[in-house]
């Protein structure tokens, strides 16, 4: 025992002299960690919430914040599909403006539209009904098709396709497109009645205030109160039967 008082002594002495000190400072001792699991905490997928640790201590998450429901769901679809057709809708646009000045002031483009016209008046319904048919209906669906097509085709080709997953709805897009055809065949028919009646009601003539109001009645009533509707509602169909 005394020996061992001793030591301790002589280790306190060593361990106060300053240089001494600074050697002992310096010695590596070998680091022990202790892993302590820490508790899983559940936090709720949306909102602020208020958590009690296991330790007692109250804490504060905040994680994504909760979805509000809309009190105007048709208002954000509608302007949420805006902003994805802002920029084809802008697009086609330019073209149809471009094709408006070209038909005044290129002989060439002149000639051309007067023959669709000269064409139109032949059988101007039977013609609105293939033209909206063709460039409505039909070559949409196409491109639609080759897309999905080529699609199904690459995750064939690089071994993405699983067994689970369901094979090309050849049947499916061959109703899709008969539906499409018959939908813009029934449009250029009924816009062809529809652009007779603004003929009956403003004239034929291209003034600037004869094409205002046939742009007002369209934009403003026609479409609102019902092109739009119909739109909808077939495509709604179409999409509950599929």
């Amino acid at each position: 025992m005394a020996r061992a008082a001793g030591n301790d002594t002589d280790d306190l002495q060593a361990a106060s002299h300053p240089l001494l000190l600074k050697q002992h400072q310096q010695q590596s001792y070998p680091l022990v960690l202790i892993h302590q699991p820490q508790p899983q905490l559940f936090v709720p997928k949306y909102g602020s919430h208020h958590i009690t640790t296991p330790s007692g201590h109250n804490t504060t998450t905040t994680s994504t914040p909760l979805p509000t429901p809309s009190r105007f769901p048709l208002l954000l679809t509608v302007f949420a599909a805006i902003r994805r057709n802002a920029v084809p809708g802008i697009i086609i646009t330019l073209i149809a403006v471009a094709l408006v000045i070209a038909y005044y002031h290129w002989p060439l483009v002149t000639r051309l539209f007067d023959n669709v016209a000269h064409l139109r008046s032949l059988n101007s319904y039977v013609f609105s009904v293939v033209v909206m048919m063709l460039f409505g209906g039909a070559l949409p669906w196409v491109i639609d098709t080759l897309r999905a097509l080529k699609a199904h085709v690459i995750r064939v080709r690089h071994q993405q396709y699983q067994p689970q997953q369901p094979e090309f709805d050849t049947r499916g897009y061959l109703i899709d497109g008969a539906f499409m055809c018959l939908l813009y065949a029934e449009r250029g028919f009924e816009n062809d009645l529809f652009y007779r009646l603004q003929a009956f009601m403003f004239g034929h003539g291209n003034d600037f205030r004869t094409i205002l109001l046939k742009v007002l009645v369209d934009n403003l009533v026609y479409m609102p109160l019902w092109g739009t509707w119909l739109y909808a509602f077939a495509f709604r169909f179409k999409d509950a039967r599929s």
